[in-house]
């Protein structure tokens, strides 16, 4: 009775470590909702969320961009595209944080309005696309534009 009593203990005690130990080693499921556009910093004003993004890729550079492609598009769904449109008109010229999980990706400046739902960021020279694109992909869960 004794031994079974050890055996019941012990095997207590293991699930109690294993009970600790299982939250951490379980990562977090990536989640739109951590994908944000905020106005200047990760701090600044919500103006979109990255719920409201229907898939990232890749796409060339606009006519009037200082680079070339690659450059990451992002597309919004049809139900976010007006909010979009409002929300580039009232920031032209200010620099719009793409937040991930509390961390600015890059704070590029909206140059123009945005009314077609779809989204071209570029950087500058040399600037990783791919990596970026990536990144929300992988952290987000946005899922990836058709080729």
């Amino acid at each position: 009775m004794r031994m079974l009593r050890r055996i019941g203990l012990a095997f207590m005690a293991l699930v109690m470590v294993l009970g600790m130990c299982v939250p951490a080693m379980v990562e977090a499921a990536p989640d739109p909702a951590n994908l944000s556009f905020r106005t200047e910093n990760a701090d600044g004003a919500l103006l979109l969320s990255g719920s409201d993004v229907t898939c990232v890729g890749l796409a060339g550079a606009p006519d009037d961009a200082p680079a070339v492609g690659p450059n990451v598009r992002l597309v919004f769904d049809g139900s976010h595209r007006q909010r979009l449109s409002e929300v580039t008109t009232a920031h032209v010229g200010e620099k719009i944080a793409i937040v991930l999980n509390g961390k600015v990706l890059m704070a590029p400046v909206l140059r123009d309005p945005i009314t077609g739902g779809e989204v071209v960021v570029y950087g500058e020279q040399g600037w990783d696309a791919r990596a970026l694109r990536d990144t929300i992909h992988r952290d987000a869960g946005v899922p990836l534009c058709p080729a």
